[in-house]
């Protein structure tokens, strides 16, 4: 893509700059730089009854208009001022569309009758949607969308950064190098199910062919049901929330990694991929978006039904009962995910943007 001039105008600035998150239960501000190497700008709402990605009306259309670009990126339709842009610019310049919704969770006939009718609508302003994997794609079919107007853009992380030979935390956190080490790491809320794993492993605790440690990193609302359920259990682990730079050594101090995720909401999960570019087998509810792509049943994990109660619990006795072929599901965890990279998907956006 080079000879591009790409800008970038961002309707909420949260994540560049100290902010309080509600579902870590803590002010975060990210290590990692997120604004270097490409142009951009914040558009503010400068209303006082408004908020952050609800502008006051043409706002974000001026500012775009003013770039004269030649093609339009969109990510998310919610926020009003997102809308109005794919309907501004639908016919005057080609409209792309982002979005990493799934279907995974839609249980209700008649909610998801009337929501297909209004992706419908909101979606016949866009030209191409640009799906991460193929739950993704399937929301977008659901609402009408041509298999000509889909072009698959991968979810991806920085693979090297996380691939990197960096020491783990394993001496740090005090667990031996014969210990296998099962991983949650992310938000304490219901969403992400944090305390239905521990419940499974628990379980399991005493079944376990081999030494096991399961490592809870993060914070959030559930915090407390955790520590009590854990408490007194030295095969429990938990750890507070861990800033981006290190979540290399993070994920490189574990075997397994699990995402328990029972929805709504979970449309792909980037921890998966994190740790996949770590070398992680996973372990992942049949509720977590990424699964049908990232997972090789078998091969570089296991999933699991949130409906069956002892489903997790199981999974996790059989992934850790075989040393030599945990450590190749980690292998194949590497190999799969060397496809869902920064790389690829700037290939695949340029291709596109070469037709158009």
């Amino acid at each position: 893509m080079a000879g591009i001039d790409l800008m970038v105008f961002y309707t909420c600035d949260q994540s560049a700059n100290n902010y309080y998150d509600k579902d870590f239960g803590q002010s975060v501000i990210w290590d990692i730089p997120l604004l270097e190497g490409y142009h951009f700008e914040f558009v503010y709402n400068s209303s006082e009854a408004g908020s952050q990605g609800h502008l006051p009306k043409g706002i974000l259309v001026s500012r775009i208009k003013s770039f004269k670009p030649d093609v339009l990126l969109v990510y998310g339709w919610k926020p009003q001022s997102h809308l109005r842009c794919l309907r501004y610019f639908k016919g005057k310049i080609p409209v792309l569309f982002r979005g990493d919704s799934t279907l995974v969770d839609h249980h209700f006939f008649i909610k998801t009758i009337f929501r297909r009718l209004y992706l419908t609508y909101v979606f016949h302003y866009v030209d191409y949607a640009l799906y991460c994997g193929q739950e993704n794609k399937a929301y977008f079919t659901n609402a009408r969308m041509k298999e000509h107007q889909l072009r698959f853009i991968p979810h991806a992380v920085d693979n090297e950064r996380f691939g990197s030979n960096q020491e783990d935390f394993r001496d740090q956190w005090g667990i031996s190098p014969n210990e296998m080490v099962i991983l949650f790491a992310g938000k304490f809320i219901p969403k992400k199910d944090p305390l239905g794993l521990v419940r499974s492993f628990l379980k399991a605790k005493n079944r376990f062919e081999h030494k096991v440690k399961l490592v809870m990193v993060g914070n959030g609302p559930l915090k407390d049901e955790i520590e009590q359920l854990a408490k007194g259990n030295d095969q429990i682990q938990i750890v507070p929330f861990v800033n981006q730079s290190y979540m290399p050594r993070v994920y490189r101090s574990a075997d397994i990694f699990c995402l328990p995720s029972k929805g709504p909401g979970e449309t792909w999960g980037l921890s998966v991929n994190e740790s996949m570019a770590s070398g992680c087998a996973i372990l992942l509810s049949d509720m977590t978006g990424c699964r049908t792509n990232l997972l090789r049943e078998g091969g570089n994990g296991y999933s699991f039904k949130k409906s069956l109660n002892n489903d997790l619990t199981n999974k996790l006795l059989k992934m850790t009962s075989d040393r030599k072929k945990l450590r190749e599901m980690g292998l194949k965890s590497k190999e799969i995910i060397s496809n869902y990279s920064y790389t690829k998907g700037g290939e695949q956006l340029g291709r596109l943007l070469d037709q158009l």
